[in-house]
């Protein structure tokens, strides 16, 4: 079982529409749009409960992530911004296993189970986004990145089987 969500911070349901339009890539990556990620792997609780994630990055790294790992890449790495807590996610033939520097514990699930969840989350959060900051697509940086992020890996096709 996969949970995944972005939790926008209060603070978020008030911001200037002028802030949203202006801000280039670097502010969408890294000052804007924060929260929480809610994410759970059979049982291991890997959320955040910080209040100042980045969520913007976190889906379009989270979508690359999947992305790398369907392309044939063994590892995935996440590092959060200003601190150095990260997320792991560890190809082991059709498994893998998700670890974090700041939760107890390690988590293996099904490879297109994670790939698939990873790549629904963050497509969704931006679906979120564009719903609820339309004034977002008006953004140059935030459409180029929503592209990135709702497109399909570089491959056609799944690398299903690699070795250890």
């Amino acid at each position: 079982m996969i949970q995944i969500d972005f939790e926008l911070s209060a603070a978020w349901s008030t911001v200037e529409t002028r802030i949203l339009i202006a801000a280039d890539e670097a502010a969408l990556r890294y000052d804007v749009l924060l929260g929480d990620l809610v994410f759970v792997v059979n049982e291991v609780d890997f959320s955040t409960r910080w209040g100042w994630i980045p969520l913007l990055d976190l889906a379009y790294c989270l979508k690359r992530i999947a992305d790398n790992l369907v392309t044939g890449e063994s590892c995935g790495y996440f590092e959060f911004t200003e601190s150095e807590a990260w997320l792991q996610f560890k190809r082991q033939r059709d498994g893998v296993e998700v670890a974090a520097s700041y939760a107890a514990g390690t988590a293996r699930v099904d490879f297109n189970e994670i790939c698939d969840a990873l790549t629904a989350s963050s497509r969704a959060f931006v679906s979120k986004l564009r719903l609820q900051y339309p004034q977002l697509l008006q953004n140059d940086a935030f459409c180029k990145m929503a592209a990135v992020i709702d497109s399909p890996p570089t491959v056609k096709e799944r690398v299903d089987s690699l070795p250890n």
